[in-house]
């Protein structure tokens, strides 16, 4: 998963320093202003990113916007031609 953390992690113009999949869990705030005490309203339903092998799970939420974003610009580079879903799995 050390590819994945350098995927998600980094400098983002939206969400500054903040992890993405973190801010889709509600664990950080979305605007990179650190660790929350009580989830967002608009993060994934218990904090749960639940990623089926054959769709209509929460990637399709709109709180993993940020996720599928990064993923469309990085992920060709580490996903070695795997799909988003495919390679949270791995």
């Amino acid at each position: 998963m050390a590819s994945l953390r350098l995927l998600l992690v980094g400098p983002r113009e939206a969400i500054g320093r903040a992890e993405t999949i973190g801010v889709a869990l509600g664990r950080f705030d979305a605007n990179g202003e650190g660790i929350l005490d009580k989830p967002s309203a608009t993060a994934l339903h218990a904090g749960v990113l639940f990623v089926s092998s054959e769709g209509a799970d929460s990637l399709d939420a709109p709180a993993s916007e940020c996720i599928r974003e990064v993923w469309n610009e990085h992920g060709a580079a580490v996903g070695k031609g795997d799909n988003l879903r495919t390679y949270l799995r791995k």
